[in-house]
């Protein structure tokens, strides 16, 4: 193996990230964070700010920079994937034998990976805006971190299910985020969140079609346990975290529409408050 000196700074990167410390310190880190700064901020109030201020500023750049990455990453591997579909027969494409979708998506499933440390920066806005994280939050962003790492480490050709669905879902949805920093109202919030719930149920359908058209485990038994993990993990993630929000789309919204209907028949305004940064 070779030793950290000797490698060029990617290099360097990409072995310090993808030892199994690494998303779990990470994890760590966010969690014992969140829980420190929700019991702090238990009882605080939001309070008003200007579109110069600090944390405004900082919100700007947080969803531009997202939000252009997010674009990137589909646009690198969306127009990649369906050409490969459309010029190869459904076999070769699910089972990727001569690695052809591998050798392109790693990259893009590694550098994902790192986003999805540095997406952590959502919940400290939230605190800085002086709002708790959920439960939702927290699940997402560290249940993310470990189901990149996980196909990184498997070196799944699948991992472009994540990628592309993932991408073209945060490119939505951190340009609704931007425009709501400058307090633009439009009613978008509704359709990311069925965006995100949507993208989880074609990613099952996408996953069992790989396995419908040819996808093996690897014979390789250490190889093959790692993907097993991989899958289990990442279904089991992925299933939890659409019961959250479904949960959050009923509490949000159902319920919502069911005051707004009340209110409106006793002649008094329903106003749908901008939303902060919430799960990703």
């Amino acid at each position: 193996m070779k030793t950290l000196m000797n490698l060029s700074i990617q290099e360097c990167l990409y072995e310090i990230s993808m030892d199994w410390r690494t998303p779990f310190i990470a994890t760590i880190l966010y969690l014992v964070y969140v829980r420190h700064q929700n019991n702090r901020l238990r009882g605080a109030v939001a309070t008003e700010r200007s579109l110069l201020s600090f944390v405004s500023l900082l919100m700007i750049v947080h969803n531009i920079v997202l939000a252009a990455f997010s674009m990137y990453v589909f646009k690198q591997n969306a127009p990649f994937i369906f050409n490969r579909f459309r010029s190869v027969s459904f076999k070769m494409f699910c089972a990727d034998e001569d690695k052809y979708i591998f050798n392109h998506v790693h990259y893009w499933s590694w550098v994902f990976y790192l986003s999805k440390i540095y997406e952590i920066m959502d919940t400290v806005i939230l605190h800085l805006n002086k709002k708790r994280a959920t439960f939702l939050q927290c699940y997402h962003h560290a249940g993310a971190i470990f189901a990149t790492y996980l196909f990184c480490k498997a070196e799944s050709h699948m991992a472009w299910i994540f990628v592309v669905l993932n991408s073209f879902v945060h490119s939505v949805m951190y340009l609704y985020y931007l425009i709501s920093v400058f307090r633009i109202r439009i009613r978008f919030k509704k359709i990311i969140t069925t965006m995100q719930m949507t993208q989880f149920i074609l990613g099952y359908v996408l996953i069992a079609m790989h396995f419908i058209g040819g996808q093996r485990f690897s014979s390789d038994l250490k190889k093959r346990v790692l993907e097993i993990i991989t899958i289990i993990f990442n279904v089991g993630y992925v299933m939890f975290l659409f019961i959250l929000f479904k949960m959050f789309f009923k509490k949000e919204y159902q319920k919502k529409k069911s005051k707004t209907i009340t209110k409106v028949t006793t002649n008094s305004e329903s106003r749908e408050s901008l939303p902060g940064i919430v799960a990703s």
